[in-house]
């Protein structure tokens, strides 16, 4: 749907039923409860008194509402949504990265995480997990390993980026993600793991992005947006978010795979408090469009198991470095790989990095690793 089709469909809502104007009236209520009163009428209701007060008091807000919807009939989906989405995939890539990353260095992914989560039973049901063997810095900087927990002797004994990517593929496609009707979107915490690392990874290994790739829902837009709580100037963190719903970080922070656990739980806390996530990150904001995989002539994606590769030259393609020649280069100039690759890393940031969002523009995987939200 387009925006202006979304636009339009809510401007044609109804709003004239008796049942928004109770609904402000109740929300003014709850707006002048105490903390106590807050708690004692989410005990009424049997909800969850876990979590801030902006939580719980919007805990209550969404209950009475859905309750009030429910007996009069009304479509308590949000106006625009075509339909509710089945099933969500939590990605957190970690990559490889140091303490005080040099002038134009390159990430390449080296955990490849994805947790397959049930939308209706509201439960984890299947987990994906490989390591990847990165190609331009094989050897794990100290201060990566340690902020990862990723060992030098995993990414030694992993597979190249292109397999694991294939067998994730294979993976979803085994899963029913791609089979007609069914609905999913990518979650991430923030939207770096798609528009930088996997962007960049498969501008390096020469693939197209997947068709999966081209929207996805950035969590930490989606919790602050629906529980009004203010954060400045940065959004939350994993951290910070369980901290606000009362819960405590499971496992080891910058672990990829427990990562994309704990954004499963923060969404798992959404969807019983009544919020409905949505796409909120396009990768076309990011520039990137030319390069999804080509469209299917089929309304239904029909992928194979083999990655994409690059489409015929198009004038955007004509900035990409042949990275096979990159590597045989031969190295008697004294320079380090970051070195030689300076001039690729420079179109690749120059990519990422768009003028007009901020946040990526600030961006260094080291400050994000230390919490940065």
């Amino acid at each position: 749907m387009v925006l202006a089709d979304f636009v339009e469909e809510k401007q044609k809502a109804d709003f004239s039923n008796p049942i928004f104007h109770e609904l402000a009236v109740l929300n003014g209520e709850i707006n002048r409860l105490d903390s106590e009163q807050l708690e004692d009428a989410l005990k009424a209701f049997s909800l969850s008194c876990s979590g801030c007060f902006g939580v719980k008091q919007k805990r209550l807000k969404s209950y009475v509402r859905d309750k009030k919807q429910e007996i009069a009939g009304l479509n308590k989906r949000s106006p625009g949504r075509l339909r509710p989405l089945d099933y969500l995939i939590f990605i957190d890539f970690e990559a490889t990265c140091m303490e005080e990353n040099p002038p134009g260095f390159v990430h390449e992914i080296i955990e490849f995480p994805i947790i397959l989560f049930d939308c209706a039973e509201r439960k984890t049901v299947d987990v994906f997990h490989q390591f990847v063997r990165p190609k331009l810095n094989p050897v794990l900087d100290e201060f990566c390993m340690k902020l990862t927990g990723i060992t030098q002797e995993q990414v030694e004994q992993a597979d190249s980026f292109v397999t694991v990517f294939e067998k994730a593929h294979e993976w979803m496609s085994n899963q029913g993600l791609f089979e007609p009707g069914v609905h999913f979107a990518v979650v991430t915490d923030g939207p770096w793991d798609i528009a930088r690392f996997l962007v960049q990874q498969c501008m390096l290994d020469q693939i197209c992005v997947p068709f999966w790739a081209s929207r996805w829902i950035n969590i930490r837009k989606t919790f602050t947006n629906y529980y009004k709580l203010k954060y400045y100037p940065k959004l939350p963190d994993i951290a910070a978010m369980l901290e606000a719903l009362g819960l405590k970080f499971e496992g080891r922070q910058h672990c990829g795979l427990d990562d994309a656990k704990n954004c499963a739980t923060i969404v798992e806390t959404l969807l019983r408090d009544y919020c409905q996530p949505e796409f909120n990150e396009f990768l076309e904001k990011y520039g990137y469009s030319w390069l999804l995989e080509p469209k299917q002539k089929d309304t239904t994606p029909k992928p194979t198991s083999k990655c994409s590769k690059w489409r015929t030259p198009q004038k955007q393609m004509q900035s990409a470095i042949n990275l096979v020649n990159l590597n045989q280069r031969s190295s008697t100039d004294g320079h380090t790989s970051n070195d030689r690759v300076q001039s690729l890393s420079d179109k690749l940031l120059a990519c990422s990095i768009q003028e007009n969002d901020e946040s990526l523009k600030r961006y260094n995987y080291s400050e994000a690793t230390h919490g940065q939200c």
